[in-house]
């Protein structure tokens, strides 16, 4: 690719602490995501559900715990009378060491300019979780019951969520973040009316709630759902991410040019030979070139387990040589 060029010598390395102590190989950034997978400090602490008053399991182990009366973490959110005592957390307070990190990395980056970005999952998606969803057929069943037959408890459902969530994101930007990102990963399962008239009102509140609090630009990330273009492209966000499963130009005539779009290289394709990831890497910077908004280049999702260190370097490399 013509537009690759190599990195410039103050761009080789950063001044961030080493990725490996013993190599002592600096890896070179722009930007740092913060992580959700923060270890939990001994001491009366809980995780974000738990401090809600639902059970906190590990993806595969998730389904609604049974109802014992004073005891956290064991709210049914399949049970429309258990919505009623979910709970919104402090998260000062009930996550206080979450903020505390982010307070730490910023003091760390922020001499060397580089931003933090912080995130949280969209009620949508924590609702998937919450109701047992993970683990089974990726067709939403239990969530769009309580959609259709309880839709009293599911819309307060959605507002418990949400004053959660902006809550806990005004939080991060008070502790340092430069913005923010709101994961949708499960809510391509929803058709476009189901999306608008079950989901789209709470992404549009919580949108409203971060920006009035905040003033750092906002992310919204709808996995699977660029079906879902229409209701997505009035919400009042900076940018949007895409996955793999479309192009960057497809996705900026679907969104009528409103975003920057983000993404969108095939995790999977990172276990793949060096030349491929470059010719995929190449083709997506020079189809962001064209849309109408800045491109922020990444991945169509996460890092899936097991990614070859290499090959993400390689394309940090490739990134950072990029001419446009």
């Amino acid at each position: 690719n013509n537009n690759i060029t190599e990195p410039r010598p103050e761009e080789s390395a950063s001044s961030l602490e080493p990725l490996d102590p013993a190599t002592q190989e600096k890896p070179p950034l722009d930007i740092a995501a913060m992580d959700w997978a923060v270890e939990t400090p001994p001491g009366p602490q809980q995780s974000e559900p738990e401090a809600a008053g639902v059970a906190a399991k590990p993806p595969e182990q998730l389904t609604p715990a049974p109802l014992a009366q004073d005891d956290i973490g064991t709210l049914d959110l399949s049970n429309p009378a258990d919505i009623e005592k979910l709970l919104v957390p402090d998260p000062e307070k009930n996550t206080g060491y979450t903020l505390e990190a982010i307070r730490r990395v910023v003091s760390q980056l922020s001499p060397r300019g580089i931003p933090l970005l912080g995130f949280a999952g969209a009620p949508f998606t924590l609702a998937w979780y919450a109701l047992g969803e993970s683990g089974k057929t990726a067709h939403g069943r239990a969530i769009k019951d309580m959609i259709y037959h309880h839709p009293k408890a599911w819309n307060t459902l959605m507002d418990r969520l949400v004053e959660m969530v902006a809550t806990y994101l005004i939080a991060q930007v008070e502790a340092g973040v430069s913005a923010v990102q709101i994961f949708d990963s499960w809510v391509g399962v929803c058709a476009p009316s189901t999306y608008r008239h079950a989901v789209f009102p709470s992404v549009l509140e919580l949108v409203t709630r971060v920006r009035k609090a905040t003033s750092v630009p906002i992310v919204y990330f709808p996995l699977g759902g660029i079906g879902l273009a229409d209701s997505v492209r009035e919400l009042p966000v900076d940018a949007v991410s895409v996955d793999w499963r479309v192009s960057l130009p497809s996705a900026d005539a679907a969104y009528q040019h409103r975003f920057s779009l983000q993404g969108n290289l095939d995790p999977v394709l990172l276990f793949s030979p060096l030349s491929v990831i470059r010719e995929e890497t190449c083709r997506i910077l020079d189809e962001g070139a064209t849309t109408s908004r800045p491109h922020i280049m990444n991945l169509g999702h996460g890092l899936l387990p097991h990614t070859p260190v290499e090959a993400v370097a390689k394309v940090v490399e490739l990134v950072r040589g990029y001419r446009y």
